[in-house]
């Protein structure tokens, strides 16, 4: 068979639009696959410059740019829209070569042209898709931002009405519960500031988070001698999680600061470990003489009913350890563990 005949054979059985223009740059041949794409003859085609049947927005952008690899005799890569024989646009990737005759002559351009329609249509998709979701991060910001002020200023708000009552009450144990509930309160607003200083809420570096809440903490019940640390792998949460623990890490050593250390400076200890899929675990030690968690539940100690009501609500596993000094064990499940930031 002759070799120009399979060529022609093999090159309209191929399932890519295959063109080729001479030297003026007009079409003077193009395969079955490009004929039944664009509905026209061959007669019809030829003689069209290169670009023919391209949308009108991409035209003048290809023909530049064919134009310049033309003169330079240079490949070219170009992604436009070809008008169909219904009508439609659809997307191409061309691919053009410059070709010579065997005798090194310059005789045009040869190229290819895939329907990459569907793969445009899923760009353009997700395009969207990631356009909608920063849309709805930057709505997730501004409500974030607009609660973080009004939880700050209600908290505000309550403390000013707690400073007016305590200092219009005589009864110095009344004025300690009270002076006691608005350190509380305070605590609680630390505890939210914090989080809210997070670039990402959605992934919190538990070890970070409790570091930056101990210091306000200390300050809040001047206790600046107090040495407190934190240490443990980096470990990340969710600020719906990290707002429990912060309240009950916070209420854990409040207690430290307020019981454990009668007759001076001593010593606080948070250790975080777990995570990797596995449950997280954070221990609260003290240096001090500790207590009896039966006295505690006596007396209806509300430090001790506020963090095991935090712990319900969290689903965290609270528990007491026995030995010298007041210990505390918090088990959270691995559910508990929300990716790391890249």
């Amino acid at each position: 068979m002759d070799s120009g005949v399979r060529f022609q054979e093999l090159a309209d059985a191929a399932p890519v639009l295959i063109w080729r223009v001479g030297t003026d740059g007009l079409f003077n041949w193009l395969n079955r696959t490009w004929l039944d794409f664009r509905g026209r003859s061959l007669e019809r085609e030829s003689g069209q410059p290169w670009g023919h049947g391209i949308h009108p927005s991409d035209i003048d952008r290809c023909r530049s740019r064919f134009k310049a690899a033309f003169g330079a005799l240079d490949g070219f890569s170009l992604d436009y829209r070809l008008r169909r024989y219904d009508g439609e646009y659809r997307w191409m990737a061309d691919q053009g070569r410059p070709f010579f005759l065997s005798n090194g002559t310059f005789a045009g351009y040869f190229g290819t042209c895939l329907d990459i329609s569907d793969r445009k249509e899923a760009e353009l998709r997700a395009r969207t898709a990631l356009a909608d979701a920063r849309r709805a991060l930057r709505q997730r910001d501004i409500l974030l931002g607009e609660v973080h002020h009004r939880v700050k200023n209600n908290l505000q708000v309550i403390l000013s009405l707690l400073s007016l009552r305590t200092r219009s009450v005589a009864d110095p144990a009344t004025r300690e519960e009270l002076q006691s509930l608005a350190r509380r309160i305070q605590a609680m607003g630390h505890v939210q500031a914090e989080i809210h200083s997070e670039a990402d809420v959605a992934s919190i570096v538990l070890v970070d988070f409790l570091r930056r809440l101990a210091r306000p903490l200390a300050v809040l019940h001047g206790c600046d001698d107090i040495d407190v640390t934190v240490e443990g792998p980096g470990v990340t949460i969710e600020a719906s999680t990290a707002s429990i623990i912060g309240l009950i890490i916070a209420e854990l050593i409040s207690n430290c600061f307020c019981h454990a250390f009668p007759d001076g400076p001593g010593r606080v200890h948070v250790g975080v470990s777990g995570g990797d899929g596995g449950a997280i675990e954070i221990r609260v030690s003290d240096s001090g003489p500790g207590f009896r968690m039966a006295d505690a539940e006596r007396k209806g100690s509300v430090g001790l009913h506020i963090a095991r009501s935090l712990a319900r609500q969290g689903d965290v596993e609270l528990t007491h350890v026995a030995g010298r000094g007041a210990r505390w064990r918090l088990r959270l499940p691995a559910s508990a563990a929300a990716p790391a930031s890249a």
